[in-house]
């Protein structure tokens, strides 16, 4: 995925962190490439862990940024009605993704969630609209949830 104007993601934030504060330590170069390595390691191993945990969810989910452009699509997703492959969307805008909704309608649902951060229930094609409330709706993503039947 290609994101120019989307936050740097949390997990390249902390190794950039770490690395700093390890220069900044004068530790070795030596020691220094130990710790990222485990740090890149133990955050690849969460990534997939959230990964597979999102792709098992019974609904399909996506993410997406204050550009509305698409940072999470799970599997169901894939699968789905639309069946739009998770690679055709992540980058892209939500807008140039799913069309049954006019797009003012569905930015108006996304911007209320961005505003206020609640849980929020539309009738059309019967939506859960969430913001996500530890990580990344600091980082200004929200979640797109469809309400089970």
């Amino acid at each position: 995925m290609v994101e120019t104007t989307a936050p740097q993601p949390i997990a390249e934030a902390a190794l950039a962190t770490v690395k700093a504060e390890l220069a900044s330590a004068h530790v070795s170069p030596d020691v220094t490439r130990k710790v990222l390595g485990v740090v890149q390691a133990a955050l690849a191993e969460q990534r997939h862990f959230l990964t597979a945990l999102v792709d098992s969810l019974p609904v399909g989910l996506y993410a997406v940024d204050r550009e509305y452009r698409v940072q999470a699509w799970n599997r169901k997703r894939e699968t789905g009605m639309q069946g739009i492959a998770r690679g055709e969307a992540l980058g892209r805008t939500i807008f140039e993704i799913l069309h049954r909704q006019p797009a003012e309608s569905l930015k108006t649902e996304i911007d209320r969630v961005f505003t206020t951060g609640q849980l929020e229930q539309f009738e059309t094609e019967l939506r859960w609209l969430a913001s996500v409330e530890a990580g990344l709706a600091r980082r200004g993503k929200a979640k797109h949830v469809p309400r089970p039947s």
